[in-house]
């Protein structure tokens, strides 16, 4: 295990280079975007001693907790209170591979492997290009992080039967659904009934496991199903397929960059989307472990080669018949995202492949087979040099025998053909040295130990070369949204919420910035130079625009935002012909409209003359111009107020669950532009009122008329059923098995 640890820890130093040597650290995409404004405000809550049920600042208020898929009950939220949360992004990232790779190293001694095939097993998933590609979304790398030692709990429960097993295998399942990507636990549920059909006899242990690791996590299951009732995406589940490994990416699970790197702003691909091609090192394990595996294949041994070619099949999604029988699942129609199954096929190729390692460590190769083949891969990976060094012959016999599409212009051809051939020389070679080592091996110039070590290191070496092409570092600053801007929105919203338009009117969301980041010229019109890609300016001038979540570090509320789950009433408030699973539609700036939702400002970049002219015709005026342009809603667009008869109303305390008016009126109501939801409760002076929907949105209070003091709470049904289930059932967990560690 000492040795596994010191391996794990100086490949995360070498993998991670830019973050331990230059302190830069994992941004991609939604890490930026959603989780490290939504867990900044999460850890917030918990270092101010409550639970984070309710947050305030998006969508006009939303449930927090219940959507899962911020993985506020996760483990990993530890990291988050203990460090700043960018920097608790890939400290996290870093954590999950150093599970991942102590769970793959029980599983595989498990599964009766030796120590040297344990650790290489244990290695190479957890430096896999699958696992590398998830640390742009640090939920689904967290949850992922769990599969191994669930296969190692559960595999060790149906062979020992004990009920502490059972017990063991139960928490680290629920562990895996705090973390907060629901699909995936579906999917290893669904591959651990797959693995344990061998088990058949003990299915009812499986089952057992299952619906015990339910009820430990009803504290988070129950707030989330009620969510998801009220939430756009009981309508728009059905037809989002869009995540799945289609069949042309199939060079890739061999030559990584097949179609480019995105780090280096390469990806292309056939027919693929505008802008970002179809780079990825999602199932990229390296050469080795490909052969390694087929030869574990020959020597008939099944198990884990079939495990993995089912889940590829899986991972194709719609193109392949057993998408459907899949959807026969219950839930299964949750996954949009099918080529989650090459986490699971990557698991099996590595342990295949460990079983492939023992066999080449046992036979006695014929030396002069050994020695052509090595020299024939040697003369190969030269030819492979030769023609990436010299692209200009081979990229002539191209042009004469193959009428390229207008797309591939001869510049783009030749970074493609460049860059295949660069992958060719370098599998060439590591093949070539393994042969090798192989021939040394034979001639008894290594011992057993010295080959698996360079055959470690060979594999590690063909992932750190290839498998790197989804990490994107970048500086802190990035996640710095503070500017003028920003100072003058907290000094003035009081009672008010913003609005950035920057995402709502088209082609000015970050997901073009990132687009143009994979993809640059020539693959696509991104004008990014060197220098961009050092400072990250311009994605530093998205941020301090505040778009979507980005005024949350900064206490800033807005009414719009980017979530996993958002509420249908809201969404149909704004468009109901326009419903999205994360994100609102709005879609004009309709100053009664948007008064209705508490909005005084909107937010728009100088660059936005028309838009800013269109809203000065309509009545709108400029309060406040300098890096950004503010214009002030004369509509009043008060968060709270009281309706129709007046009065005076004072805010005397609020924190993510609570809050607290003080208010002299006669009898009248109360609105608070807080989305009405299940859970928010009343009371003036210490007696229960019905918090009723206003405009079917938001919501309002029937007020007795004099001085009164009125606390709003929100505590939701769901949470406190489910907490006592959870609680309950650990409890008594507990307590049968020291009732049954005393009988034994």
């Amino acid at each position: 295990m000492k040795r596994l640890f010191t391996l794990v820890i100086f490949s995360a130093i070498i993998f991670f280079a830019p973050f331990f040597f230059r302190h830069q650290l994992l941004y991609f995409s939604d890490n930026l975007t959603l989780f490290f404004p939504l867990r900044h405000l999460i850890s917030q809550i918990y270092l101010s001693g409550n639970f984070p049920l309710w947050n305030s600042y998006l969508f006009s208020g939303t449930p927090l907790f219940a959507d899962i898929t911020i993985g506020a009950f996760s483990p990993f939220m530890i990291i988050y209170l203990l460090f700043s949360t960018p920097q608790a992004i890939t400290i996290s990232a870093i954590t999950s591979l150093t599970l991942i790779a102590l769970g793959t190293y029980l599983f595989s001694r498990q599964l009766k492997l030796n120590q040297s095939q344990s650790i290489f097993t244990a290695l190479i998933f957890a430096f896999s290009g699958t696992t590398l590609f998830y640390t742009g979304n640090i939920v689904i790398l967290e949850t992922l992080s769990w599969i191994p030692i669930i296969f190692y709990s559960v595999s060790h429960a149906l062979d020992s039967n004990q009920k502490r097993s059972v017990f063991l295998a139960s928490i680290f399942i629920a562990l895996q659904i705090f973390s907060g990507h629901l699909p995936l636990v579906l999917i290893t549920f669904i591959a651990l009934i797959l693995f344990s059909l061998k088990n058949f006899k003990k299915f009812k242990t499986l089952f057992s496991i299952f619906i015990l690791s339910l009820l430990i996590s009803a504290i988070q299951l129950l707030p989330t199903i009620e969510l998801f009732f009220h939430s756009t995406r009981v309508q728009t589940t059905n037809f989002l397929i869009t995540g799945y490994f289609s069949l042309i990416r199939i060079p890739q699970l061999i030559l990584a960059q097949f179609y480019g790197v995105q780090n280096l702003g390469t990806s292309w691909g056939f027919n693929a989307p505008l802008e970002t091609g179809l780079a990825s090192t999602n199932g990229y394990l390296g050469i080795i472990p490909l052969l390694l595996s087929l030869i574990t294949l020959s020597k008939k041994k099944y198990l884990f080669p079939f495990l993995a070619i089912i889940s590829l099949i899986f991972a194709l999604g719609p193109q392949t018949p057993a998408y459907q029988l899949l959807r026969t699942i219950p839930g299964y129609n949750l996954i949009r995202a099918p080529n989650l199954w090459l986490i699971i096929y990557s698991l099996f190729i590595a342990l295949a492949a460990a079983q492939g390692l023992k066999y080449i460590t046992r036979i006695n190769f014929k030396k002069n087979n050994l020695l052509a083949v090595s020299f024939f891969l040697t003369v190969l990976s030269i030819i492979f040099y030769y023609l990436q060094t010299n692209p200009g012959d081979l990229l002539s016999l191209i042009n004469n025998y193959f009428n390229l599409p207008s797309f591939y212009s001869a510049q783009k051809t030749h970074i493609i053909i460049t860059q295949i051939l660069s992958n060719l020389f370098i599998v060439s070679i590591i093949i070539a040295l393994a042969v090798l080592t192989l021939l040394l091996k034979s001639k008894k110039l290594l011992t057993k130990s010295q080959l698996i070590f360079i055959i470690i290191f060979l594999c590690l070496f063909d992932l750190f070369s290839l498998g790197r092409g989804n990490l994107f570092f970048a500086p802190l600053s990035v996640f710095q949204s503070q500017s003028s801007t920003s100072e003058w929105l907290n000094q003035h919203l009081k009672s008010n919420r913003f609005l950035s338009t920057t995402g709502i009117i088209p082609f000015t969301g970050m997901s073009t910035d990132f687009d143009h980041i994979v993809a640059r010229k020539p693959f696509s019109n991104a004008d990014l130079t060197n220098q961009d890609l050092v400072d990250f300016n311009f994605i530093q001038t998205k941020t301090k625009q505040l778009l979507h979540n980005l005024g949350l570090p900064l206490n800033l509320p807005t009414a719009n935002g980017y979530a996993g789950i958002v509420l249908k009433s809201y969404a149909n408030f704004w468009d109901p012909n326009a419903l999205s699973i994360n994100q609102v539609s709005i879609n004009s700036f309709d100053s009664n409209k948007l008064a209705l939702a508490g909005i005084k400002y909107l937010l728009i970049d100088n660059n936005q003359t028309p838009t800013i002219n269109n809203l000065l015709n309509q009545g709108w005026f400029i309060i406040y111009q300098n890096q950004h342009t503010i214009l002030e809603n004369l509509t009043p667009a008060p968060i709270y107020y009281l309706e129709p008869n007046p009065g005076s109303i004072q805010l005397l305390s609020q924190n993510s669950n609570q809050l607290t008016f003080k208010i002299n009126s006669p009898k009248t109501n109360l609105i608070i532009k807080n989305n009405y939801y299940p859970g928010w409760t009343a009371q003036i002076n210490n007696q229960k009122y019905p918090v009723t929907p206003y405009h079917n949105t938001f919501q309002q209070i029937s007020l007795p008329s004099g001085e009164k003091t009125v606390t709003l709470n929100f505590k939701p049904k769901s949470f406190s059923l489910g907490l006592l289930i959870s609680l309950s059932t650990v409890a008594l967990l507990a307590l049968n098995l020291v009732k049954s560690t005393q009988v034994t």
